[in-house]
C-alpha cells in the first residue's frame, strides 16, 4: 500500500523584503532620535534645577543659622568649560573691606562643604548679562573666548547668588571669592575647583583650561563680580556648535531664564 504525502514549504522572507523591513526600521529610529536627544536634554534641565534649588535652600538656611551672608559659587573645573563639570559649592562671607567704595566682600569656601556637580553637559550661566542696557550684539561680548578680559564666557559661567540672614537675595557689586587657605582642596588658588577632595593641593600646577577671571580680583586692574538673581541653564554643545561671537544672539536669547525671588529665594514660575 502506498500512501501519497504532500510537501509543505516553509514561508521564508526574501532578501528584498528583509532589505525593505530594515530600511522602515532605520527610518523610524532617526524620525524617533531627536526627539528622545530633546528628552535626554530636558531630563537633565530638570536634574539641574532640582539640584540648584536644593543648594539655595541649604544656602538660605545655612545664612540665617550663621548669622552672615552665604551664597552659591558656579564654577567648572580645571578642564574647562567645553569638557569639564560645572560645580556648586557653599561661600561665606569672611570679611568686608570698607576701604573700597563700595565696600569689597571677601568671601571663602564654607568648612565643611563639598562641590556639588551639575549634570555633564550643562552650563549654568549668569543672567546678569542682560540686566543692562548693552545692545544685542555687544551681549555677545559676555560670552566669546576672551581669556584676556573679565567680559568672556568664562566670566559669565563664574558667579555667586548670595543670601543675607535674614533669608532674602542679596545682590553685591563688588566681591571677591578666594581659597580658604593655600592648601584648599576645594576651590584652589588658581580659581578652579578641584575635581577631587583629595590628592590636588592648591599649590599643585594646573596645566589644563583658562583661569576664571571673576574671583581674581586686584586693586590695579579693578576686576570684581557682580551677583546674581537668575539664571540660564544651556548645553555645552550648543555653546560649542555657536559661533563665539553669536552666542547670546544666536543662542542664548531664545532660552527662558530662571530667575529668583529676592523675598523667598524661590524661582519663579516660567511659562513653558
Amino acid at each position: 500500500m502506498y500512501y501519497a504525502y504532500k510537501s509543505k514549504q516553509t514561508a521564508a522572507f526574501t532578501l528584498v523584503e528583509i532589505v525593505m523591513v530594515l530600511v522602515i526600521a532605520l527610518l523610524m529610529m532617526s524620525l524617533a532620535l531627536p526627539s528622545f536627544t530633546d528628552i535626554l536634554s530636558t531630563n537633565k534641565e530638570k536634574a539641574a534645577v532640582r539640584t540648584i534649588r536644593s543648594m539655595l535652600a541649604l544656602a538660605q538656611s545655612r545664612a540665617a543659622a550663621n548669622n552672615r551672608n552665604v551664597g552659591i559659587r558656579f564654577q567648572f573645573d580645571g578642564e574647562g568649560w567645553q569638557q569639564g563639570t560645572q560645580y556648586m559649592v557653599l561661600v561665606e562671607n569672611t570679611k568686608i573691606d570698607y576701604n573700597y567704595n563700595p565696600p569689597l566682600s571677601q568671601y571663602k569656601t564654607a568648612p565643611d562643604t563639598r562641590a556639588i556637580p551639575l549634570p555633564q553637559g550643562i552650563a549654568v550661566i549668569h543672567s546678569g548679562i542682560v540686566d543692562n542696557m548693552y545692545k544685542l550684539g555687544d551681549l555677545n561680548l559676555y560670552l566669546n573666548d576672551s581669556t584676556s578680559s573679565k567680559v568672556c564666557l568664562n566670566d559669565s559661567l563664574s558667579f555667586c547668588i548670595f543670601f543675607s540672614p535674614s533669608g532674602q537675595v542679596t545682590i553685591e557689586d563688588r566681591y571677591v571669592v578666594t581659597a580658604r587657605d593655600n592648601n584648599d582642596k576645594l576651590i584652589n588658588v588658581y580659581n578652579f575647583i578641584t575635581k577631587s577632595n583629595i590628592g590636588l593641593l592648591a599649590s599643585d600646577t594646573l596645566d589644563k583650561g583658562t583661569p576664571l577671571w571673576l574671583n581674581a580680583y586686584n586693586s590695579s586692574s579693578g576686576l570684581y563680580e557682580i551677583s546674581a538673581a537668575g539664571l540660564f541653564i544651556a548645553e555645552v554643545d550648543a555653546l560649542r556648535q555657536c559661533n563665539p561671537d553669536l552666542r547670546y544672539s544666536g543662542y542664548l536669547k531664545d532660552l527662558k531664564p530662571y530667575l529668583i525671588n529676592i523675598y523667598t529665594g524661590q524661582f519663579l514660575p516660567r511659562d513653558e
